[in-house]
């Protein structure tokens, strides 16, 4: 009978990847915190939100947690709905300042929708009004740098409009939402606020989500240096949802008229480098500018409209650029956010811009509220110009009306197309596609004696996700490891690198892919790959190490013949190392005493006698 040496190795590799799925404008899920408006400047109601929906009719829901008001509303397919709340008006809006509030909203659908909170003040004046365009989840974070404008300042009020025996004065503010309960917030002002001084970081727990607090400035002079809330800084612990406002400011160069300007405004990581402005309708006496607001120290800032100016930045610095030409260029080497004051004659509107790398959508769905005038500006590579449809309706959008924007080197233009109540009805929901490819759209509405509504619909930046796997350890005998990452959000695509080995990555470009490794990987006990995304986002990069251990070994012993006649059992002697343990197998119905010890015997049965020899395993 023979026991000859057999070794048997099973090594079973399991990758878990977790994916995450990042969205823009057309959302299912909104945070937002309303600014308070003042009510002795105008009427400020009616106050809305615009909820447009696509191919699926969909149930709404407008709740506010902190509070308990919560309605749905069900909203057929392709429509716009509107949502008057003006009739709780002092309970939404986001004041007083530097207290702990209740006024959040959350906004959930059962399908992706858009939503604009909107300003729209008493009808024929429409004065001080404003659109905010709710971003989604893309507007949820936990860094913000706050842009505003720092040219012109807050109007002073001398008249009480609403009775209430007290002239309430406009100022900037910023209204932050917690979307998660107990979020601390870390906040920097870079002017004097209510409550607390300038540059002195100070912290607030917002308890339950749906709270609110307000930082609000102390001055309206706000065009003076150190009495402007640009720059300031936003930092939680969870995330959160962050609205700027700038009520009743008056361009004193422009003429008589005072408006709000305001946004909802998105983090840091969904902010980029490279920007379009198109230049809106004010007069020269307003003075129309782009306010470049930096997140990070030494960022170089270059903007070209035919005329190139170069400004290198500190965090939470602004710089105004004077707009002069109809299209300009801005390009950073560090990411930053872009404000444009624009508007008609000297009602200003503002709104933050949407970058051009990573973000844009195909397809954007809004509405139109009111007869005023009404604009698109559309930013879109250059060879899809002509490609866009209006309501089904490729003649509205013709490739004619866009010019290359200068600094692009061709690659971008862009058009201002204006729009009667036609073509775009008053109280209707539109939807503007491109079936090439992805661009950005803002909308201009109002008049020269009314207001000015500014905002964008299209995608911000698509927050790209990367997972090469969780670090494994293997042993030092494998020939072929698995990779197995994933990359989602603004891309889907990614490419492995090597960064310390000598074998071979069979297929760098696939997601799924082998490695082969060579003796001198096993030798220095690890290799690591990363896997970085690929395609018009900036990549996104994320590590994985495979460690290597010594492989067991097992020696089952010489191989061994005995006579049949007096066999009786046979003394089975193994060595092992680089295991916990070692099992015997084998035979043809023959019994081992302990065969879990590495000194055992077996019991040969008459089977294997009968067949002359049998193989036993370790």
């Amino acid at each position: 009978m023979k026991t000859p040496l057999k070794s048997l190795i099973l090594l079973l590799l399991t990758f878990l990847l977790n994916c995450g799925e990042s969205k823009a404008q057309i959302d299912t899920v909104f945070w937002f915190a309303a600014p308070w408006v003042t009510p002795d400047h105008h009427w400020r109601d009616p106050i809305k939100f615009h909820f447009s929906t696509f191919n699926n009719p969909t149930a709404v829901r407008l709740r506010m947690p902190a509070n308990g008001y919560d309605t749905t509303i069900n909203i057929p397919a392709n429509s716009l709905f509107s949502k008057g709340v003006d009739f709780m008006m002092n309970t939404i809006e986001s004041k007083p300042a530097n207290t702990i509030l209740n006024s959040g909203f959350q906004i959930t659908s059962d399908f992706p929708i858009t939503v604009v909170y909107d300003v729209i003040t008493r009808a024929p004046n429409y004065y001080n009004p404003e659109t905010f365009s709710l971003k989604g989840q893309n507007g949820l974070g936990k860094e913000f740098v706050a842009p505003f404008q720092t040219r012109w300042n807050n109007q002073t009020l001398g008249g009480d409009l609403n009775g209430d025996g007290v002239v309430t004065q406009p100022y900037q503010q910023i209204n932050i939402v917690a979307s998660e309960d107990n979020t601390v917030l870390y906040i920097t002002p870079r002017c004097a606020v209510v409550g607390h001084p300038a540059n002195v970081t100070y912290t607030v727990t917002l308890p339950v989500k749906g709270n609110v607090y307000t930082v609000q400035n102390a001055v309206q002079n706000t065009s003076v240096v150190g009495n402007n809330l640009a720059g300031t800084i936003i930092v939680s612990s969870k995330p959160v949802s962050v609205t700027v406002g700038d009520d009743s400011v008056n361009p004193s160069g422009g003429g008589g008229c005072y408006d709000l300007m305001g946004d909802q405004i998105v983090p840091t990581d969904v902010i980029g480098k490279e920007y379009i402005v198109l230049k809106g309708f004010l007069n020269a006496g307003s003075e129309e500018s782009v306010f470049v607001t930096a997140t990070e120290n030494f960022t170089t800032v270059t903007v070209n409209d035919g005329t190139v100016s170069t400004v290198i930045l500190n965090q939470g610095d602004t710089y105004r650029y004077q707009l002069a030409q109809a299209r300009t260029h801005v390009q950073a080497d560090k990411s930053v956010y872009v404000l444009h004051m624009t508007g008609y004659g000297c009602e200003l509107g503002s709104d933050i811009l949407p970058p051009l790398n990573c973000a844009g959508s195909d397809i954007v769905t809004f509405p139109r509220t009111n007869p005023q005038n009404f604009s698109l500006n559309i930013l879109c590579p250059t060879g899809i110009t002509g490609n866009f449809q209006l309501n089904g309706n490729a003649a509205s959008i013709p490739a004619a009306n866009f010019n290359v924007v200068p600094g692009t080197g061709g690659a971008w233009s862009a058009a201002q197309i204006t729009f009667n109540t036609t073509v775009i009805p008053s109280n209707s929901s539109n939807i503007l596609t491109n079936s090439a490819g992805n661009f950005a759209m803002g909308i201009i509405n109002g008049g020269t004696t009314t207001g000015c509504l500014y905002h964008y619909m299209s995608s911000f930046i698509k927050r790209v996700s990367v997972s090469a796997g969780d670090d494994i350890t293997l042993c030092n005998n494998v020939t072929s490891i698995p990779l197995n990452g994933s990359v989602s959000g603004g891309v889907s695509t990614g490419v492995w690198t090597l960064l310390n080995g000598t074998g071979t990555i069979s297929a760098p470009t696939n997601l799924s892919t082998t490695y082969n490794p060579s003796p001198s990987d096993f030798t220095q006990g690890y290799v690591k790959f990363v896997l970085s995304s690929t395609g018009l986002c900036e990549p996104v990069h994320d590590t994985l190490t495979v460690s290597f251990i010594q492989a067991p070994f097992v020696n089952a012993g010489a191989d061994a013949s005995f006579c049949k006649n007096n066999v009786g059992t046979v003394q089975l002697n193994g060595v092992m190392s680089f295991a916990s343990g070692a099992v015997w197998s084998g035979g043809n119905g023959g019994s081992i005493a302990n065969s879990g010890n590495l000194s055992t015997t077996y019991l040969p049965s008459q089977a294997d006698l009968n067949a002359d020899s049998i193989t036993l395993f370790l």
